[in-house]
């Protein structure tokens, strides 16, 4: 799962926002404006590039990931050191899955981000775009994965210190509302691909930590239908990853390929919670 080596990084102040394109490593020659102004330029505070295609000089064929932090003081220094780690984490997520399956699959899951940024620059559906996209599918796999390890990785440097996070509009914070579960795993637990109030409920953040833990989320609400009948337990993110290949463009294709590396390991109930998830 570790990324290349030698990645070239450029950290901005003044957002927690990120974005491994991985340009370096594949060499791209040009970038689009409209990326450059909503990734970058968007995140500086104030501007240090007056010029996108100056920026555009800069960035082309030189950085695989930005990393944007803000700045930490005093008491808020526990909770934003938690919130660069969290971005870090996603960020080297996708640089490990891009090690994982090349410059071709790499490239496709890029410009389908690219294309919605691009097709939905300031709007609601910025940075991701639609479920009814054509790139929505390359994209809800490659950003369900990083959005997991992202949570995953920080609570396992955090646990119980880790800080309040905001997803789907609600607010997660250690043993509140999921209960005796970090932050991280409280906001992984209670994902919902039918809060209508997310636009990017169709990427699935808490799928694969549903397949790690004993908790059946439905039966522990109480039978609320906004939780899945999650009856797997047990992989580990070894076996996730293992399932992640250059073939692999969507989480449907994903599902049959993790039943197949791992063969009567709970395969109906895996069909189900997918299918939960709209996958």
């Amino acid at each position: 799962m570790n990324p290349s080596d030698k990645l070239r990084v450029l950290c901005v102040p003044g957002s927690s926002a990120g974005a491994t394109p991985m340009f370096a490593k594949r060499f791209i020659a040009n970038l689009p404006d409209l990326f450059i102004r909503q990734v970058i330029v968007s995140a500086l505070v104030p501007p240090i590039f007056q010029s996108v295609a100056l920026l555009a000089e800069v960035l082309v064929s030189r950085v695989d990931m930005v990393i944007g932090y803000q700045s930490a003081k005093g008491s808020f220094f526990r909770a934003k050191s938690a919130k660069l780690s969290e971005t870090a984490y996603h960020e080297l997520t996708h640089a490990g899955h891009y090690a994982k399956v090349g410059d071709a699959w790499y490239g496709n899951f890029v410009s389908a981000e690219i294309n919605q940024i691009i097709a939905n620059f300031g709007g609601q559906y910025s940075p991701y775009g639609p479920a009814t996209s054509a790139d929505a599918p390359i994209i809800a796999l490659g950003e369900s994965w990083a959005y997991h390890m992202e949570h995953f990785l920080t609570n396992a440097r955090y646990g119980a210190q880790s800080p309040l996070f905001i997803e789907q509009g609600q607010p997660y914070t250690n043993n509140n509302p999921v209960g005796m579960l970090s932050s991280n795993y409280n906001l992984l637990e209670d994902f919902s691909p039918i809060r209508n109030n997310d636009p990017f409920r169709w990427i699935p953040q808490g799928l694969f930590y549903d397949m790690i833990d004993d908790r059946n989320d439905r039966a522990a609400s109480g039978g609320i239908t906004l939780y899945p009948i999650d009856l797997v337990l047990g992989y580990n993110n070894q076996q996730f990853f293992n399932a992640l290949a250059s073939d692999i463009f969507s989480l449907p294709i994903y599902r049959e390929r993790l039943i197949t590396l791992n063969p009567n390991n709970q395969t109906t109930d895996i069909r189900s919670l997918f299918s939960f998830y709209g996958c």
